[in-house]
């Protein structure tokens, strides 16, 4: 059997070209949630594995392949989630990565090479962490540097700022194109960092999805991202994609659309960590199907079924 992770890599495309040109069986999933209905598949394998079931549906309605050969499984990755023994208490995790217990943890992702403001939204929760009356309690600010803004050292400019940590919980390798491969360690370490955070902002990412798998709060920025030729902020329109929209139709997510909706955003989850939870699990179940800790066992199953 060969087993395409990533069915739209060119790479893939040829090892599943020749596997079928040889009659040898094929196993394909998508890299991500975001392509079923955005790209074509030009090699369908006898078996797509899929991670929701508007994923399934969308494969057999646009892709063209048999729901009989489609099987969800849910998130691999989010196996890790379900493995309450990596997880530290809250002390030992913050003195080990050089954050201070007594106050509240932000956990920002950046968006990457492509954000033309890529530092401003991070200098506004900077700023926020460090002037005194923002926030409604004392406050941290934990970076989760995209891949290509930690090859660019992006954010070093902020290396000394006590309010501040980078992480560098990234295993890098010029052998894969986004220059990463996570070890077990890693993934250990962006599991107990999701747990101990009180809250998640990123702009339209799968790290949503992560927070969730814990209940988090999330807040989404609708601003300052993405624009168009003549300089408009158009970062809105990420929200309408298909893959993402159910997190905010289901008001799993605050959106926010500038500086000040930012902030309250915030201290309303301060001070309410519950609200939305509720939406939160309801936006899960859709996107991420089951997060039981047995989706490496359903796509291990769909394997073994396709090699008998």
């Amino acid at each position: 059997v060969v087993f395409s992770t990533s069915i739209i890599s060119s790479i893939d495309i040829e090892f599943l070209k020749t596997a079928r040109s040889l009659g040898v069986k094929t196993v394909g999933m998508p890299r991500g949630w975001d392509n079923v209905n955005a790209r074509f598949y030009p090699v369908l394998p006898d078996l797509l594995i899929v991670q929701n079931e508007d994923m399934k549906r969308d494969a057999v309605s646009l892709q063209g392949i048999p729901a009989t050969r489609v099987v969800v499984s849910g998130f691999p990755q989010f196996d890790w989630y379900r493995k309450p023994k990596i997880i530290v208490l809250r002390d030992e995790f913050f003195r080990s990565r050089g954050l201070d217990p007594s106050k509240k943890l932000i956990l920002w992702g950046s968006t990457g090479r492509w954000t033309q403001k890529g530092t401003s939204m991070c200098d506004m929760l900077v700023k926020a962490v460090n002037t005194p009356g923002i926030l409604s309690a004392p406050a941290q600010l934990l970076i989760r540097a995209h891949f290509s803004d930690a090859k660019s050292n992006r954010f070093d400019y902020l290396t000394n700022n006590q309010s501040v940590i980078i992480d560098d919980n990234l295993t890098r390798s010029d052998f894969f194109w986004d220059g990463a491969d996570p070890s077990t360690e890693e993934l250990i370490k962006l599991a107990n960092t999701l747990y101990h955070a009180d809250l998640v902002i990123i702009q339209s990412s799968t790290l949503s999805l992560d927070a969730l798998c814990f209940n988090k709060p999330v807040i989404n920025t609708a601003f300052q991202g993405l624009y168009d030729k003549d300089g408009n902020d158009i970062t809105p329109i990420l929200y309408t994609e298909d893959c993402y929209r159910p997190l905010v139709e289901f008001g799993a997510v605050d959106l926010v659309h500038d500086e000040t909706e930012l902030v309250e955003s915030i201290n309303r989850f301060f001070e309410h960590p519950e609200r939305a939870a509720a939406e939160r699990k309801k936006a899960l179940r859709q996107l991420a199907f089951e997060v039981d800790g047995q989706a490496s066992t359903r796509v291990a199953d769909g394997v073994e079924r396709v090699r008998s």
